[in-house]
């Protein structure tokens, strides 16, 4: 009897493995609160789209105009402090800030291939202005302090595309930290900070 028991659990385990209910169950749905706030994802964040297998979405005052809370809580800024900038002290900057799970599950968009650069453009572009301006996102790409430190994603993997404007320079190499915006023209342009009230985010958000 305890045998069929084991048997019996054995292969319940492997079924619910086999359909993707566990991974369902851990899934992250946009109704859900963002950890440590009183607000869900779809109070701060709207238009959730899935592309790929990852779930988009950007940030409410995109929409709104409205940078206050709660639509501003997406407004990600850089936090490039004279500190970090002149030493390496990073206590605040937004990979900080993600690291610490302050924005839950939701991450900066990353820009992996053209096709995905196309779909974000295509569905979020009308939001965008120029990568200078406010109305513009913080794309997966961050350099930390140091000359000998290059590009990366905020996680520190390799970037898998790039697309740094040529007519700003190109890629940076220099020693400050930086991070990357990106504007309706795709795009990419380092070394900018503030407040960006066009922030598109992906991953763990879905609907």
């Amino acid at each position: 009897m305890l045998f069929n028991f084991l048997y019996a659990v054995l292969y319940s385990l492997i079924f619910l493995s086999i359909t993707g209910i566990p991974a369902t169950a851990q899934a992250v749905s946009c109704n859900d609160q963002i950890p440590n706030t009183a607000y869900r994802y779809s109070d701060v964040l709207v238009f959730f789209t899935e592309h790929n297998g990852k779930t988009y979405a950007i940030a409410k005052s995109a929409v709104t105009g409205s940078t206050s809370l709660p639509d501003g809580y997406f407004d990600f800024s850089a936090d490039i402090t004279p500190e970090f900038q002149m030493g390496g002290a990073d206590i605040a900057s937004l990979k900080t800030m993600l690291s610490l799970g302050k924005y839950g599950a939701a991450n900066p968009v990353s820009i992996d291939s053209k096709d995905t650069e196309a779909f974000i453009l295509k569905r979020f572009g009308r939001y965008l202005g120029s990568a200078t301006s406010a109305q513009s996102t913080y794309i997966d790409a961050w350099k930390g302090f140091g000359a000998a430190v290059g590009f990366t994603s905020i996680g520190g993997a390799a970037l898998p595309y790039k697309n740094f404007s040529l007519a700003n320079g190109g890629e940076y190499t220099g020693q400050d930290p930086q991070a990357v915006t990106l504007g309706s023209d795709g795009v990419w342009l380092n070394g900018q900070d503030g407040v960006k009230t066009s922030q598109i985010v992906e991953r763990g958000v879905v609907t």
